[in-house]
């Protein structure tokens, strides 16, 4: 599956109820009316200021007055997120894999350790490893 499509699904099954969008208006333009306080704060010359605080102050508006008009710009909004979370994720987990599974493997090459039994020279009716039952101490104090 693409990640066109799972970020498409995710929008799809997006709930969008009266209470979600008035959320979405009020805390969304508040964090830019925020952000217009902080441009302004810092000697941002231009509009950036007051147009950062005048759509915050729409959002926040709609999402009191009339929640439902927010639905599209909160699917692009939402899509985006999906997007971006998928794409994180993506290099997170790759980061992950290079920077700690890929050394400990290494380590354990050097040392000679192996996590799985990969050799099947010899024909046996089963390659399953048995293990004992132990006693009913060790299951009670396994640390």
């Amino acid at each position: 599956m693409s990640w066109i499509s799972e970020v498409r699904s995710q929008i799809q099954g997006l709930s969008t109820t009266l209470r979600e969008l008035r959320q979405f208006g009020l805390l969304v333009g508040g964090v830019f009316m925020v952000l217009a306080g902080v441009a302004w704060y810092r000697g941002s010359r231009g509009m950036v200021a007051p147009g950062l605080f005048i759509f915050g102050v729409v959002l926040m508006g709609l999402g009191a007055v009339a929640p439902l008009r927010l639905r599209p710009l909160y699917q692009v909004w939402m899509g985006l997120a999906f997007a971006l979370g998928w794409i994180v994720s993506r290099i997170l987990l790759t980061f992950l894999f290079y920077l700690a599974l890929t050394p400990i493997a290494f380590i354990a090459r050097l040392s000679g350790k192996r996590f799985l039994d990969t050799d099947m020279k010899e024909k046996k009716p089963s390659y399953w490893i048995p293990k004992s039952d132990g006693n009913r101490r060790d299951y009670r104090k396994m640390y």
